[in-house]
C-alpha cells in the first residue's frame, strides 16, 4: 500500500504487506498489518496496541522499563528502605537513624556554618553526640535545662600541664611544678592576688609602677639590707642583729631606733649626724663609750663677736684680741663643754687667769651659765 497524497479511510484496515505513508493517513477504525513507514502524520483516534521501538533505560537510582499498551508504566526512584525511604506524601526522606559512620565515610567536615548561622535548636528529646578521632570527646545536649556537657580527652604534657579535659579530670597547670613564667603575671584578686604559703624567691625588683609598696605586716630581714633611696620610718626601726647600712638616708618620723645587737656604721667611711644626738634621756641618762679617738668639732673665731656668735661649740681657735670674759662665750646648753685654745701668738687672759700661747682652757656650761674648769 502507498499514500503519497492524503487518504481517509472510515472502516478498519488490514494490511498483509509494508504500507508506506508519504502523505497523511487518516483511518477511522483500526490499523493493523506489517510494517508501515511514515514520513508524514499519523493521528488516531483511538488507541495504540503494541510496543514501542525503544523503551526507558534504568539511569541512576531510576527502574527502566518498556511502554506498550498492556498498561500504565510506572518509573521508580529506586530506595533501599533503611536510610533513604518514601513516606506517605509520596515523598523521599531520611529513615531514622539511617545515616550512619558508613553514610559519613568519616568526613573532615560533616557540616559547616558559616557567617551568621543564626540559632541551631536539637527539640527532640535528649541527644547525644559522640565525636571519635585523635581524643575521644562525648558531648550531652539536654534540652530541658539548655545545658551542653563536653567530656574530652584531651592530651597534656603531665608535667606543667595535667589533666585530659575531661569531666573528672579537668586540665590544670601542674602547680608542683617548677613553672617559669616568661612573661608578665597579673595577679587582681581582690585583698590576696598573689600568697606564697613559704619562700618567695625574688630574683629581680619589687616595684609598683602605679604608687608605693606597701607592706601591712612586720618585716622580718634575716640578711644584710641594703637601702639605696631615703628610708623613712614612721613608727621606729628594731633591728635585732645584722646592723642597717643605710646609703641615701633613713628618717624616722617618730619612734626608736631599737639597736638590740649590731652596729650603726657608714661602710667603715664617716658617720654624720648632722642633728643635736641625745644619748639617753634626763630621765633615763645612758652612757657612751668610745674605744678610738674622739675628735670634737673645731672653729676659729678671730674677735670676741666672732666667739659669741658661734653655734655648738667645742674646740675652738681664738686668734683675736682679749681679755676673753665668761660672757664674750658662745651661747651654750646645761652640759655642754667648750674648751678655748690661745693662737694669739701671746698671752691671752680669759675670765682673769693667763693662758699662755698654744695653751688651752676649758668651760662648762651649767644653770645657764658658763663656769671654768680648775
Amino acid at each position: 500500500m502507498h499514500v503519497a497524497g492524503t487518504s481517509a479511510l472510515d472502516n478498519d484496515v488490514t494490511m498483509g504487506a509494508n504500507a508506506t505513508v508519504a502523505g497523511t493517513l487518516g483511518v477511522t477504525g483500526n490499523l493493523s498489518g506489517s510494517t508501515a513507514n511514515f514520513t508524514g502524520n499519523v493521528t488516531t483516534a483511538g488507541t495504540f496496541n503494541g510496543n514501542l521501538q525503544n523503551g526507558v533505560t534504568a539511569g541512576t537510582a531510576l527502574s527502566g522499563g518498556t511502554f506498550n499498551n498492556s498498561g500504565n508504566a510506572t518509573f521508580n526512584v529506586n530506595t533501599d528502605g533503611s536510610t533513604i525511604g518514601v513516606n506517605g506524601g509520596n515523598k523521599l526522606y531520611v529513615v531514622a537513624g539511617g545515616i550512619t559512620t558508613n553514610e559519613i565515610a568519616d568526613a573532615t567536615v560533616f557540616a559547616t556554618l558559616t557567617g551568621d548561622a543564626g540559632t541551631v535548636n536539637l527539640t527532640d528529646g535528649n541527644h547525644a553526640l559522640s565525636i571519635v578521632g585523635g581524643g575521644i570527646i562525648s558531648t550531652s545536649i539536654n534540652n530541658i535545662t539548655n545545658t551542653l556537657t563536653i567530656n574530652g580527652n584531651v592530651a597534656t604534657d603531665g608535667t606543667t600541664m595535667l589533666g585530659d579535659g575531661t569531666v573528672a579530670n579537668k586540665i590544670r597547670i601542674n602547680t608542683a611544678n617548677p613553672n617559669t613564667w616568661t612573661g608578665t603575671q597579673t595577679f587582681s584578686a581582690a585583698g590576696t592576688g598573689l600568697v606564697a604559703t613559704t619562700n618567695a624567691d625574688f630574683q629581680g625588683n619589687i616595684i609598683n609602677s602605679t604608687g608605693n609598696v606597701t607592706v601591712n605586716d612586720n618585716l622580718v630581714v634575716t640578711g644584710t639590707s641594703n637601702l639605696q633611696g631615703a628610708v623613712t620610718a614612721n613608727n621606729g626601726v628594731t633591728v635585732t642583729a645584722g646592723g642597717i647600712n643605710v646609703n641615701a638616708g633613713a628618717t624616722i618620723a617618730t619612734g626608736d631606733l631599737n639597736m638590740a645587737t649590731g652596729n650603726i656604721y657608714a661602710g667603715d667611711g664617716t658617720l654624720n649626724l648632722t642633728s643635736n644626738t641625745e644619748i639617753g634621756t634626763a630621765g633615763t641618762p645612758k652612757s657612751l663609750t668610745v674605744y678610738g679617738s674622739t675628735i670634737l668639732g673645731y672653729q676659729t673665731a678671730a674677735s670676741t663677736a666672732a666667739l659669741n656668735g658661734l653655734a655648738n661649740a667645742a674646740v675652738v681657735g681664738y686668734t683675736g684680741a682679749g681679755p676673753i670674759a665668761l660672757t664674750d662665750l658662745p651661747t651654750g646648753v646645761n652640759g655642754q663643754i667648750l674648751w678655748l685654745v690661745n693662737l694669739t701668738g701671746g698671752l691671752l687672759v680669759v675670765d682673769g687667769v693667763n693662758v699662755a700661747n698654744n695653751e688651752m682652757i676649758g668651760f662648762v656650761y651649767a644653770g645657764a651659765a658658763w663656769h671654768r674648769m680648775p
